[in-house]
């Protein structure tokens, strides 16, 4: 179900207008009608916002998000802060500062979280999210608009997908294959595009990609 629709239905149940959600969850009218009309889609910290307004549960909106699947377990309800990044940072910037840089917060299910990085982001392991541009990913299931949250604390080997940097053109993601002492090949996950090989001081490894989620699936 897309965000639209599922909106429409709940204001629907709780005979709601689009000012009287505005009022609810201090969200803009102007930007619901846009949710409704199916112009622009909502981060995941927008479904959450706007079900906790509607008094939903939790569980329910990241069903409807396809965040968790039908048959998943019950998701806790706490969530994890992960900064979200634009893909232009200033260059050289160090990964110390990314918060800085941060241009919002996502949230996670922590059940979710630690089926893939356990509880290592407790003992001090930082994790970023970007959004994903084009389709080069979409072999690894990672789609235009899908964040895709990595983790700078985690090594980067041989076949990894990672969060990159080429010559401070911005962060993309492709999976990284070392070519000797010299060189770094960038693998995009589609046919319609290249491998890329690139020297490897023209290239800064931002991190590992841990997982990436999206309203596609």
């Amino acid at each position: 179900m897309e965000f639209k629709e599922w909106l429409a239905e709940k204001l629907r149940e709780k005979n709601l207008t689009q000012a009287q959600l505005a009022s609810l969850s201090g969200i803009n009218q102007s930007t619901i009608s846009r949710y409704l009309n199916g112009e622009i889609e909502p981060p995941l910290e927008t479904w959450l916002r706007i079900g906790r307004s509607l008094d939903i549960e939790e569980k329910e909106i990241l069903l409807a998000a396809r965040v968790i699947k039908q048959d998943a377990f019950v998701v806790d309800s706490s969530l994890v802060q992960i900064p979200l990044l634009p893909h232009a940072i200033p260059c050289g910037t160090p990964v110390e500062y990314f918060d800085d840089f941060s241009e919002g917060i996502i949230f996670i299910p922590e059940d979710i979280l630690q089926l893939r990085v356990g509880k290592s982001y407790r003992m001090g392991r930082r994790l970023y999210a970007v959004r994903a541009r084009g389709d080069s990913m979409i072999g690894e299931g990672i789609r235009d608009g899908d964040y895709v949250i990595f983790c700078p604390d985690m090594e980067v080997e041989q076949g990894d997908v990672a969060a990159v940097e080429v010559s401070c053109q911005g962060i993309t993601i492709k999976k990284v294959r070392f070519r000797g002492d010299e060189f770094v090949e960038l693998h995009p996950a589609n046919e319609k595009y290249e491998v890329r090989v690139v020297r490897k001081e023209e290239l800064r490894v931002l991190g590992k990609v841990i997982m990436d989620f999206g309203f596609h699936r």
